[in-house]
């Protein structure tokens, strides 16, 4: 069989060749289209049954092989619903089997192919070159979930869209730790906040610290007298402006006292002997005359110094008034008759017959001023002496503040007079600039009520502290410019009015009592001294100590800022002013009808005020309300944050506004979707709310325009309305035996025994849209392999040649 077997295989040879040929040639065929998968030759030898010595090449199989698994090149296109696959999957689709009422009818069966050129048909259905039909799985358009499990195929309609209402709105956002609002002032502390006590409806009762005291006018009126002078330096030379012999006469409760100022330590005699006097003799009993004032009765009764004669008469053991000095010299000089004239201050003495002839000398000192040094030993002086003379130990004689006064005391109401007679000397006018004159109670009222001194009100050396907002003040009063106040500690001047005194305080506490006090107001309001806090309604303020006693303003205040909720039209611009816009967007009604949503933030609370950074969110709802209308809605939810920025706790992942309304288009319940930790607080140089996300999920009603695929494999409308809406996902499949499908015509496959059952993908791995896949036929590589079948045909021809010449050889030799 050697001949008969190599022509037989050659034969083999040749059919084999043949079929490789046509691969080849629908290979390049095809070359274009798209999909397509080229189909290899395999070449399988076929061994005859022969011992091993005895074994020929034998005959050959030509087989075709499927290159499935091999990828064509992915071209881009404009069409967006043609599709490529970038896997080893295959798209699911089905040809119609009819129509039925117009409508294509399908039998069911799923079918494989890598052809990605759909397009819509007539009826919405999504159809490739092939005429196969696009399967997958429909989309539930509230959820955007996957419904049923089963592909089918692909019906997309150009109906309307319906509206749909907005039912949550995704809100991220940096709130800044410092708003600077339009009312915000970098000097003004607080300013950045919102002030719900400057609203019409606020709520609760906002409070300023504050605090009416003592009523001046009911309590310190009538004003005790009080005479004052001119302005001196306590140290100075009281020589300089008193003259030796100078004479302050004073006078009070119907008793004069006359002061009489030494300047070189000699004291001053108050007792005159007065001419004209009749001797006396055995028969006539002498006379004598002497003038003593009757202001200096009390002196010369203290001094207890008057002698007349050379006899002392002791003055101090009677009264120290005209009936005493009468009675003194009687009980002094037996059987005389003492008569004093106040009016003049003459004293006429008649002695008795016999007893004593007239005197021709008389002296006594009165009351003695020291001013042989400074004027506060002058004064001090003074006040020994009145004080002695008075009896009134609360009656004062000092500089108050450099001035001079003589004051009774604020228990006393007599009134007193003043009447300076000056001496030979370089002084000149009242002494100390004290005006003659009478000086009694005032009423304080309304008109003078300021001008009340404030040593009336405070004593010297009274304290108070007053402290608000983390920071203390502590004041020490000064009435007279005697006291130093100690460490840590204000000096108050109380050596003037009321009003001044209460204007120290009040400029101390603006300038230095801290953010609680900027605006503190210290005054008289009715009469009664009155302090508060000015806008201060975050801090409660502590006064304490004597002189707050003293002025009744002693105790703790509370502060509070109220609350407000919805903002009035007639407060709108003020609301616009203390906070700050965060953000807009539309949302839609049930009908379609789009509104927009307007959102301011004010922050209502500040850590630096002692409470949380606390914030609040508000939309505009009506924006053509007037009045007492609503005009700007709270949210209803307070946004509190840590010191980190924030949100406290695990942070709000929500905010449901519930029956949103704008200018009258009603929306409903509306979820605010922060998720968690989406707003925060943290510091921002421009004092603005930074947005990261803000989007809703409502629309109007919208007209179909077009259909693509996405490279998630999402068939997705759009609308007019600018939505789009996910319809379908395209359901690709998978097979462990991808080269042993069958393939039918149109590039499309299906299933074998050899290829098993496909897996089913619903993620749409792997598809891309916009694509196509080419043929993954290489023309070179083809024409190669053309060559190389050629030759290899041409050699199987040969070997017939050659067999065929070999048996006529043989048949030859039987000729």
């Amino acid at each position: 069989m050697g001949i008969y077997g190599a022509l037989s295989s050659a034969v083999t040879g040749l059919r084999a060749q043949s079929h490789a040929l046509e691969n080849i040639s629908g290979n390049i065929a095809n070359s274009q289209t798209t999909g397509y998968k080229r189909m290899e030759t395999s070449f399988v030898d076929l061994i005859p049954d022969a011992p091993l010595k005895a074994q020929v090449p034998g005959a050959v199989l030509a087989q075709s092989r499927s290159t499935n698994n091999i990828q064509g090149d992915i071209q881009t296109s404009s069409n967006e619903t043609f599709i490529a696959l970038n896997t080893n999957g295959f798209f699911v689709v089905e040809p119609k089997v009819g129509q039925s009422d117009g409508n294509s009818v399908f039998a069911g069966s799923n079918y494989f192919t890598r052809r990605g050129d759909f397009e819509i048909d007539k009826d919405g259905l999504l159809v490739n070159g092939a005429g196969y039909y696009l399967k997958g799985l429909p989309i539930d358009p509230a959820t955007g979930n996957i419904s049923g499990s089963v592909p089918s195929v692909i019906k997309l309609s150009n109906a309307f869209l319906p509206a749909n209402v907005t039912k949550t709105i995704n809100y991220q956002a940096n709130l800044p730790q410092l708003p600077k609002t339009a009312n915000y002032k970098p000097t003004v502390p607080n300013s950045e906040m919102l002030q719900p006590w400057t609203f019409s409806n606020v709520s609760g009762t906002p409070q300023v610290p504050n605090r009416t005291g003592t009523n001046v006018i009911t309590s310190l009126s009538p004003q005790p007298p009080r005479a004052s002078g001119d302005t001196f330096v306590g140290t100075g030379d009281a020589r300089t402006v008193i003259n030796d012999g100078d004479v302050l006469a004073f006078g009070i409760g119907g008793q004069t006292y006359n002061l009489r100022f030494d300047t070189d330590g000699s004291a001053s005699q108050v007792v005159t002997l007065l001419p004209g006097a009749t001797p006396g003799t055995v028969a006539v009993g002498g006379t004598t005359s002497l003038r003593i004032a009757a202001g200096d009765l009390a002196g010369l009764h203290r001094s207890d110094t008057l002698n007349i004669g050379g006899t002392a008469i002791d003055f101090s053991d009677f009264s120290a008034d005209a009936a005493g000095l009468e009675a003194a010299v009687e009980d002094k000089f037996s059987g005389s008759t003492a008569t004093y004239n106040a009016a003049t201050g003459q004293l006429d003495i008649v002695y008795a017959v016999g007893v004593r002839t007239a005197d021709a000398a008389a002296t006594g000192t009165g009351t003695t001023v020291n001013a042989n040094g400074d004027v506060n030993t002058a004064l001090a002086s003074m006040q020994i002496e009145l004080r002695a003379l008075t009896g009134n130990n609360d009656l004062t004689v000092k500089l108050r503040n450099g001035k001079m006064e003589v004051f009774t005391g604020a228990a006393s109401s007599a009134t007193f007079s003043l009447a300076s007679t000056r001496a030979a000397g370089t002084a000149a006018g009242q002494i100390f600039g004290l005006p003659n004159g009478s000086y009694s109670t005032a009423a304080i009222n309304g008109a003078n009520v300021a001008d009340t001194p404030a040593d009336l009100l405070v004593q010297n050396g009274q304290t108070m502290t007053v402290s608000v907002g983390g920071t203390t003040r502590n004041y020490r009063f000064d009435t007279d410019g005697s006291v130093t106040p100690g460490t840590n500690e204000v000096e108050i001047n109380a050596g003037g009015t009321v009003a001044q005194m209460l204007a120290a305080i009040e400029a101390d506490l603006q300038a230095n009592g801290g953010v609680g006090a900027s605006g503190a107001r210290v005054r008289l309001e009715g009469g009664s001294v009155k302090i508060d806090f000015g806008d201060n309604h975050y801090y409660p303020a502590t006064i304490s100590g004597t002189a707050a006693s003293a002025m009744g303003i002693n105790g703790t205040f509370g502060a509070a800022t109220g609350k407000v909720g919805n903002i009035t039209a007639a407060d709108a611009d003020k609301f616009v002013a203390q906070s700050i816009s965060g953000g807009a967007i539309t949302v839609y009604a049930a009908n379609g009808a789009p509104v927009n949503v307007q959102m301011r933030w004010a922050k209502v609370d500040s850590a630096a005020t002692g409470g949380a950074d606390t914030w609040n969110l508000f939309y505009l709802s009506d924006s053509t309300a007037t009045g007492a209308a609503t005009a700007w809605t709270n949210t209803g939810m307070n946004y509190q944050f840590d010191s980190n920025g924030s949100m406290v706790g695990t942070g709000t992942g929500s905010n449901v506004i519930n029956n949103l309304t704008v200018n009258g288009v009603h929306i409903g319940e509306v979820e605010l979707k922060h998720d968690t930790n989406g707003v925060s607080q943290f510091a921002d140089v421009n004092g603005t709310v930074t947005v990261s996300t803000l989007n809703q999920n409502g629309y109007g009603a919208g007209e179909f325009l077009s259909v693509a695929i996405t490279d998630s494999g999402r068939v997705v409308a759009t609308y007019s309305n600018g939505e789009r809406i996910e319809m379908a996902q395209v359901t690709t499949a998978q097979f462990n035996g991808v080269n042993s499908l069958k393939r039918l015509d149109g590039g499309v496959y299906q299933t074998t025994s050899e290829s098993g059952e496909p897996i089913f993908d619903l993620s749409g791995s792997g598809i891309i849209g916009g694509a196509l896949e080419a043929s993954n036929t290489d023309i070179s590589d083809e024409f190669t392999k053309l060559i190389i079948t050629q030759q290899a045909y041409s050699a199987g021809t040969r070997i017939v040649s050659t067999a065929d010449e070999m048996l006529q050889e043989a048949l030859n030799m039987v000729r």
